[in-house]
Order: structure tokens, then sequence, then C-alpha cells
């Protein structure tokens, strides 16, 4: 056994030591701790419940935030806008994966070969997909509006029924279950959200309406289009 292999074994003998004692010490000072705030007049059970209460609220919060079915269109609709396709492609009803390369008998290195071509750029995986989608729409809006932030929120949102929505939607809805995962039948429910979205540059703001089609599938919300107009128009 050489010296610096002595020296790690005896450090972590000691380190083994005296972590129980370090353990124990910190699980009284916890113990002690509790019980003097348990002496206090406001350590009471409805202290308690208001602790309940707010914990409850700021989930609430962050599942409308990001899981209701305005919260999901909101953050896809930006998401869209800004070209985070890998955002937004975790917030749709289908595998986008399986959409984009449809085109391509699902052959990846084929599809990574042409964009590579399209960007003049080396891409061998999805990361990089995705990441050049990002870069490039981020430098596009920069040439376009200077230094800029994009704010979205919803203004509207409405009930469709499944009807209309085949109605509208038939060939896509068909095209999806050709070549994705894609099951209609699993639609539980269809609202249609408007989200309002600003690109506020460095001279002017510029807004626009997405009209963000949403199905519940089980208990999640799902993206399945993103519309210049509304269904029901």
């Amino acid at each position: 056994m050489d010296e610096q292999e002595l020296i790690t074994n005896e450090t972590e003998a000691a380190v083994n030591e005296v972590q129980p004692v370090k353990e124990e010490a910190a699980v009284d000072k916890v113990i002690s701790f509790v019980k003097k705030l348990r002496g206090q007049k406001w350590f009471k059970p409805a202290a308690i419940a208001a602790i309940v209460l707010v914990a409850i609220i700021a989930l609430a919060s962050v599942y409308s935030a990001f899981f209701s079915v305005e919260g999901v269109a909101i953050n896809a609709a930006k998401a869209y806008s800004m070209r985070d396709m890998k955002a937004y492609a975790s917030s749709l009803a289908f595998d986008y994966k399986e959409y984009l390369l449809a085109s391509y008998d699902g052959d990846e290195e084929e599809f990574f070969e042409k964009i590579s071509d399209n960007v003049d750029e080396e891409i061998d995986s999805w990361n990089d997909y995705f990441k050049i989608m990002k870069e490039r729409a981020k430098e596009d809006l920069e040439d376009e509006y200077g230094k800029f932030t994009i704010s979205a929120k919803s203004t509207r949102v409405k009930d469709i029924s499944v009807k209309l929505l085949e109605e509208k939607l038939s060939y896509f809805l068909e095209n999806l279950e050709e070549i994705t995962d894609f099951d209609r039948d699993k639609i539980d429910e269809v609202k249609e959200v408007a989200v309002k979205l600003a690109i506020k540059g460095e001279d002017d703001t510029e807004r626009d309406t997405a009209y963000v089609c949403m199905v519940r599938i089980g208990l999640s919300w799902k993206v399945l289009q993103i519309n210049s107009s509304s269904l029901k128009d």
C-alpha cells in the first residue's frame, strides 16, 4: 500500500468515525428546536393548518402555470414562437420526432444529413437539431427586433366538440394516426386557447394571437396544433 492510499484510507476511517456523532448532534438540535417552538403560543394546530394551506396554494399556482390547459397552451405558444422545438415537442399530443421522420421513412441519419445541408452545419443528434433551431430563430429575431423579450398570456378559452375537431382537422388527424402513435379515440376533451403573444424589441412591439388546439388525454392536457385562426371561425 503506497503513502497516498494509506492517507486516503485513514481519512475515510476518520470521517466514518466522526459522522455518526455529527448526525446524532444534528438530530438532537432539531428535536430541541421543535420542542422550543411547541412552547410558543403561536405554535398551534391553526398555525400548522395555515402553513399547509399556503403550501396547497403554492402547488396550485405551479399546476396552473405549467399543467393546466391554459398553462400548457401559453408555454407551448411561447416556445414555438422562439423555435424552442424541444420544449414545444414535450407539450404535444403526439411524438414529434416520428412526425418529422415520416418523410424520411424513419431514417434519422438521412434526416440529420438533410438538416445539416439546409443549415450548413453538422447535425448528428436531436440535441444538435433542437439547439440549432433555437439559435437560428434567436438570431433572426435579434436581426429584426434587436434586443427583445417575448411575453404570452391567455385571452380566451373555448370548448370544442370532438365532432368539430374531426370536421376541421380531418386530414391532419388521419395523417397523425398514420405516421405517429397518436390515437384520436383516446381524446377525452377538446379546448381552444387564444394566446396573445407580444415581441417587444428595441424600437417597437409586435403583437399576434395564436390559437392553440388542446386535447385532454387521461389527466393530461396536450397540444394538438397551433393555428393563426380559430377552429370556430
